[in-house]
C-alpha cells in the first residue's frame, strides 16, 4: 500500500489538500483561536458638579465609578495630564458676570508635593487596613504635613479630612486614648456631622466618633476679608461668597481658610477660635500679572487652549474649539475616546452624566444619568448601571444620542439645597387617663325560699305561688340581662332529705315482723306442749 501511496502521491496531493482545507472551514469555531476584543482607551475627564452638590460627593462618585471602570478588561482608563486640564474646584460665574481678564495667563500646574502627599495617603490606607497600624501612621502624618504646606493650592479639601480620619483611627484601633482622641477632635471641628463605615474603620472608632460628637461645642463667628474682593473663600473646604464674609456656626478649634481669584496665586490662612471673641482674617493674593510701565498699555497674551474640565463643567460642547481640543487631547494620550462626566442635582437626588467623544471623528453622545440618593445609599447600584451602559456604547455607538444642544442635566431646577427649617413647637396634647377597669359584677345570688314542711300521706301539694317580676338588671361586666320569666325558684337549694329511720313504711314492716313472729312461735310452743302431755298420760296409765 505504501508503495502505492508514492506512486499515486501525486495525483492525490491535490484533492487531500482541498479535502483537509474544507474541513478546517467546517470546524465549529470554538475549535478555532479566537482574536481577544480589542481594548478602547479612554481618555478620563475627572467629574465635574453644580455650586449645589458638595465639594466631597465628587471625590466619592470618582473613586467607585473608576473602581467599575478598572476591573473591566474591554476599558483602559488614562489619566489626564495637569497640563492640559488642571483641576478647578470652583465653578466659574456665570458667563454674563464674569469679567473677561485683560490678560490671559496659562493655568497653574499642581505642585509635586501634591502628587506626592496623594501616594503617601494611599498608602497609608492600605497600611490601616491591613492592620500594620505604626507604618501607617507614619506615612499618614508624612501626607498630612505636605497637604498642610500647600493648603492654599489643594482644591479638593476632602484629600486631607480623609488623611485626618484615618490618623485619628489608626491611633484609637492601636490602643493610643489619648492621641487618638485629639486627632478626632480635629476631625470634628472640619467636619462635625462626620459619618464612618463601621465596616472599613470598625465598630470601636464609630463608638469614639459618636461620643466626640456629644463633646464638640460650638464657636465665635470668624470674618474673613478677601483681597482682591473678587477672590473666591473657601472655609474648610467649603465655598462660602467673595470679598469679604462672616461665618458662623463653626465649632471650636482650627480652622483652614483659603481664597482664589483670576490672575492671582491662591493662598491660604489658618484661624482658631476659643472661647466667645468673634475672630477676623484678611488673606491677600499675589498678582500673577507682571506690572507694567505707566503709560503703557498691557499686552494681552496669546489666547491659550480652554481646558477640558471647563467644558465638562459647563457643558458647552458646541463650542467651535471642543473637538478640535478634545481630539488633541486624544492624540497626545493615543486615546480612541475621551469621557467627561457631570454632577448635578434635582430636588431628591443627585445625577451622574456621562458625555463620550469618539476621537476619530469628533462625535459626541450622552449616555443616560445614574440617579444617586442625595445620601449616596443607591451610590454603589447605581454607578454598577451606569458602568454597563458606558461598555455597551462602547460596543455599539449610539449615534441617536448624539450631542446637539447643551444637556438638561446642566439645568436641572431645584437643584439648590433647601434651607434648614426652623423648628415650630407643636403643642403635644395631654394624654387622656384611662379610664379604671370595670370590675364584672356577678349575677345576685338566689334568695333561698321557706320549704313547706313535707305531708306524709295521699295529700297533695301545695300549689306554686307566682313570684312577683324582677326588676331588669343593668348589664354589667358583659353578662347578658337575665331574662323576666327565668325560673328563679329552680335555683334554690334542694330540700333536706328524712332519715330512713324515720320513715312510716319502714317501722311498718318492722312491726308486721315482729307480730308474725311472735305468733309463729307461740303456736310452735303450744304444740310442742300438747304433745309432750299426751306421753306423760300413757306413761302414768
Amino acid at each position: 500500500m505504501l508503495v502505492r501511496l508514492k506512486r499515486y502521491g501525486g495525483a492525490v496531493s491535490l484533492p487531500v489538500l482541498v479535502a483537509f482545507g474544507l474541513s478546517v472551514a467546517g470546524l465549529p469555531a470554538p475549535a478555532l483561536a479566537q482574536a481577544p476584543a480589542r481594548t478602547a482607551k479612554i481618555l478620563y475627564v475627572p467629574v465635574q458638579r453644580a455650586e449645589s452638590v458638595p465639594e466631597g460627593v465628587p471625590t466619592r462618585v470618582e473613586e467607585y465609578f473608576r473602581a467599575l471602570i478598572e476591573i473591566e478588561p474591554r476599558i483602559k482608563l488614562v489619566t489626564l495630564p495637569s497640563e492640559l486640564a488642571p483641576l478647578q474646584g470652583m465653578a466659574p460665574a456665570p458667563e454674563a458676570s464674569r469679567p473677561e481678564p485683560a490678560v490671559m495667563l496659562p493655568p497653574l500646574a499642581p505642585h509635586p508635593d501634591l502628587d506626592r502627599a496623594a501616594r503617601l495617603a494611599g498608602e497609608g490606607r492600605d497600611l490601616a487596613k491591613a492592620g500594620k497600624l505604626e507604618r501607617a501612621l507614619t506615612t499618614l502624618m508624612q501626607a498630612q504635613e505636605l497637604y498642610g504646606k500647600r493648603i492654599g493650592e489643594l482644591e479638593d479639601f476632602e484629600r486631607y479630612v480623609d488623611v485626618l480620619v484615618w490618623i485619628a483611627a489608626s491611633f484609637l484601633n492601636g490602643g493610643y486614648a489619648e492621641e487618638g482622641n485629639a486627632a478626632l477632635g480635629n476631625v470634628l471641628t472640619l467636619r462635625p456631622n462626620l459619618s464612618v463605615d463601621a465596616g472599613e474603620f470598625g465598630a470601636k472608632f464609630v463608638a469614639a466618633v459618636d461620643a466626640a460628637k456629644k463633646r464638640t461645642a460650638e464657636g465665635p463667628a470668624i470674618t474673613v476679608v478677601a483681597d482682591p474682593p473678587e477672590g473666591a473663600i473657601y472655609v474648610d473646604g467649603r465655598l462660602v461668597g467673595t470679598g469679604t464674609q462672616v461665618v458662623s456656626d463653626l465649632p471650636r478649634g482650627k480652622h483652614f481658610v483659603r481664597v482664589v481669584a483670576d490672575l492671582h496665586y491662591p493662598a491660604a490662612a489658618t484661624v482658631t477660635t476659643r472661647g466667645t471673641a468673634a475672630s477676623k482674617v484678611t488673606v491677600t493674593l499675589k498678582s500673577r500679572v507682571a506690572r507694567v510701565a505707566k503709560g503703557k498699555p498691557a499686552v494681552a497674551a496669546e489666547p491659550k487652549s480652554r481646558p477640558l474640565t471647563e467644558y465638562a463643567r459647563t457643558g458647552a460642547y458646541l463650542e467651535s474649539g471642543f473637538v478640535k481640543e478634545s481630539q488633541a487631547a486624544a492624540g497626545k494620550t493615543l486615546s480612541d475616546y475621551v469621557l467627561y462626566s457631570y454632577l448635578g442635582r434635582s430636588e431628591s437626588a443627585f445625577q451622574l452624566g456621562l458625555f463620550l467623544l469618539d476621537a476619530r471623528n469628533g462625535e459626541l453622545v450622552a449616555i443616560d444619568p445614574a440617579i444617586i440618593d442625595t445620601d449616596l445609599g443607591n451610590l454603589q447600584i447605581a454607578l454598577l448601571d451606569l458602568e454597563s451602559r458606558l461598555a455597551k456604547a462602547l460596543g455599539d455607538f449610539p449615534r441617536d444620542r448624539l450631542v446637539r444642544a447643551r444637556p438638561a442635566l446642566y439645568d436641572l431646577k431645584g437643584s439648590r439645597p433647601a434651607p434648614t427649617p426652623t423648628p415650630v413647637a407643636v403643642a403635644v396634647p395631654v394624654p387622656v387617663p384611662a379610664p379604671p377597669p370595670v370590675v364584672a359584677q356577678q349575677p345576685p345570688a338566689p334568695v333561698a325560699r321557706a320549704t313547706p314542711a313535707r305531708t306524709y300521706g295521699t295529700q297533695q301539694p301545695a300549689p306554686r305561688q307566682a313570684l312577683p317580676p324582677a326588676a331588669p338588671a343593668a348589664p354589667s361586666g358583659g353578662f347578658d340581662e337575665l331574662p323576666t320569666d327565668f325560673p328563679m325558684e329552680d335555683l334554690a337549694p334542694a330540700p333536706a332529705k328524712v332519715p330512713v329511720y324515720k320513715k312510716w313504711w319502714l317501722w311498718t314492716i318492722v312491726g308486721v315482723a315482729v307480730v308474725g313472729g311472735a305468733t309463729a312461735a307461740g303456736v310452735v310452743l303450744g304444740t310442742k306442749s300438747s304433745k309432750a302431755a299426751s306421753v306423760t298420760g300413757r306413761a302414768q296409765w
